[in-house]
């Protein structure tokens, strides 16, 4: 049996994201998925890399050409049974590129990001934004929140899967523009309210400023510890039924750290005790299922390479798209750990 079913290579033509075809925001039909790069880094603190992680990501992803070729045959996921046909993948995915960011003047950067969060999800397509470091989450979820008030006057929450909190308020180089803020300033600005806040992979060590914040706040944080002891559908489940009470949709951002060092190596600042990577699957076949309107995934750094795993982040940010993507097109029965019947507030 012949591994291609023609003659094209996988390294061959312009690079897409799962060599989907390329689109505009104009372009976008209801029910449509449009793949965004946001090459933006420089609030990133720590080594250089993160502005090279969307196209990263584009070229790992042709290790799933396959699943985007409409003249393909169906493929099947051996362990959860779901079944993926390539022709409604090709129908429904699209590349906008990437976004052609300000890396000296913040102002338009944010202005820009905002507004093509808002255009995608007005024309009622998903968008899915790969970053970049994690600030470029602020202006992302204003313009999410910004459609959602423009549509039902309603609100949204938020998930975050991270190792940090994402609490601090001004950092002594980069001012009040940096990745470690992106809560404080969603917060600051109201664009989410407190309540409707959930953090799932919190680790390590933590200012204890920002820690006391979330106790003040009343905040539910759910650590690695959490999904072991619970398991990671339970404590996803219970994350979403805090993002949507009284809300008209979730934002979802995943920071690469939150995945432990050991099985994700090229990020910021690997972590020693994160969540391991199939509770991160696990948990995209959750909020997949759910009230869930964009999805971001930041903090992959392309440049490093710890003992040959230097490929390993890419990889596995593809592969946690394509599980929350498929539980859209195509859901499956979830093994346990249903989503709560939560009254709208």
């Amino acid at each position: 049996m012949p591994i291609r079913t023609g003659p094209q290579l996988r390294t061959a033509g312009i690079l897409t994201f799962m060599r989907a075809p390329r689109g505009t925001i104009d372009g976008l039909e209801p029910g449509m998925m449009a793949v965004v790069g946001v090459p933006y880094e420089t609030s990133a603190p720590w080594k250089r890399g993160p502005l090279l992680g969307p196209r990263a990501y584009r070229e790992t992803s042709l290790y799933y050409w396959s699943h985007a070729d409409a003249s393909g045959d169906a493929l099947i996921e051996i362990d959860s049974g779901q079944r993926v046909d390539p022709t409604v993948v090709r129908r429904v995915l699209r590349d906008l590129g990437d976004l052609p960011l300000s890396h000296v003047d913040w102002a338009p950067t944010e202005s820009l990001l905002r507004e093509t969060s808002r255009r995608i999800v007005e024309r009622r397509a998903f968008p899915v934004f790969l970053g970049g470091d994690h600030f470029i989450t602020y202006p992302l979820v204003l313009g999410y929140a910004d459609a959602v008030r423009g549509a039902t006057g309603g609100r949204i929450g938020y998930i975050q899967l991270s190792s940090r909190l994402d609490l601090a308020d001004e950092d002594p180089v980069y001012g009040r523009v940096w990745r470690g803020a992106t809560v404080r300033r969603l917060l600051d600005g109201g664009a989410v309210r407190p309540e409707n806040i959930a953090w799932i992979g919190t680790n390590g060590y933590v200012r204890l400023e920002e820690w006391e914040h979330v106790q003040k706040l009343d905040g539910r944080v759910f650590t690695p510890e959490d999904a072991r002891r619970r398991g990671i559908r339970a404590v996803t489940a219970e994350a979403v039924a805090i993002a949507r009470a009284g809300c008209d949709g979730i934002y979802v951002s995943v920071d690469l750290d939150a995945v432990d060092g050991g099985y994700v190596a090229m990020t910021g600042v690997p972590q020693l005790d994160g969540l391991r990577n199939v509770d991160v699957w696990e948990a995209m076949d959750v909020l997949g299922q759910s009230p869930v309107g964009v999805l971001d995934v930041c903090g992959l750094n392309p440049l490093i390479e710890v003992m040959s795993l230097g490929k390993t982040g890419q990889r596995f940010g593809v592969h946690l798209i394509l599980r929350f993507l498929y539980q859209k097109l195509f859901p499956t029965e979830l093994p346990s750990a249903r989503l709560p019947d939560m009254t709208r507030g």
